[in-house]
């Protein structure tokens, strides 16, 4: 957050916008991450990126106060947390299923090898 400058050209920042587009948050903690951590030399304190709003617009960002209700309150460390905890459950099924695919094919490659013996020798 002390570096965001809400650059598109800098690698952090683009991504930063993407997930705050993305999750429909702003900030780590909340919109008023911006007022507080940014650096002012970089950033506007009371501004909040664009990325923030819940309808897109330029500048819509600007001017930022509390009660906005056209900005996203809520920070994307909760919500991406959220999006992850419900997520693992299925990324887990996946993968035990990936293992198990996996020792069949072994299993199966053992016993064609072991039922093969002295056809190629």
């Amino acid at each position: 957050m002390e570096e965001y400058t809400g650059s598109p050209d800098k690698n952090t920042d683009a991504i930063f916008n993407i997930v705050m587009e993305e999750f429909s948050c702003c900030g780590v903690n909340g919109a008023a991450d911006f007022a507080l951590f940014t650096d002012n030399t970089k950033w506007n304190q009371k501004n909040v990126p664009d990325s923030c709003c819940k309808e897109m617009e330029s500048n819509c960002g600007n001017n930022y106060t509390a009660d906005n209700d056209k900005i996203n309150h809520e920070g994307c460390l909760t919500k991406t947390s959220n999006w992850v905890e419900t997520n693992m459950m299925i990324a887990g099924i996946v993968a035990v299923a990936v293992v198990v695919l996996q020792i069949l094919a072994i299993i199966m490659a053992c016993a064609l090898r072991r039922g093969g013996q002295g056809v190629l020798a």
